[in-house]
């Protein structure tokens, strides 16, 4: 399926010691990049659609409004069963455990990347409170205070 997809793919493997694995990734449909090849912030400008595990990318993206799916495919681990109960209130896009259930929501998101408004709420409550027109009044009025 998604090498069908008329949108660009690109992959790239966690900065740090996940890069020693690069070299296990090859694919004829998708732009696999090292870290380092793009910053971070032309990617997130870039593309309509994230898919990620746990990274914090995730939360950047999702300010920005556009869509984020979580695949958390190593779901049977202890210690990750023990947070997903509570993952789902906090991340701002809904969690996938296995290809299956992600394929159809990646062809959904490339149809319509904006953030679903319950995760627009998450955005707005728990992440990023300021997420309005006003930052100019207020680096102003501390500007004043000093």
């Amino acid at each position: 399926m998604i090498g069908r997809m008329r949108y660009p793919q690109i992959f790239i493997n966690h900065s740090g010691h996940f890069q020693k694995y690069k070299d296990l990734f090859h694919s004829n449909f998708v732009n696999i990049l090292n870290a380092g090849d793009q910053t971070v912030h032309h990617l997130l400008k870039k593309h309509g659609v994230l898919i990620t595990d746990y990274s914090s990318v995730g939360l950047d993206f999702a300010i920005q409004r556009r869509k984020v799916l979580y695949f958390q495919f190593d779901n049977n681990q202890r210690e990750i069963k023990e947070n997903l109960k509570s993952n789902h209130l906090f991340l701002p896009g809904p969690i996938f455990a296995t290809k299956e259930q992600l394929l159809p929501a990646i062809q959904k998101a490339t149809e319509d990347n904006r953030l679903e408004t319950a995760y627009v709420d998450i955005v707005k409550t728990q992440l990023y409170p300021y997420y309005d027109s006003n930052a100019c009044q207020r680096i102003f009025q501390v500007l004043e205070e000093l």
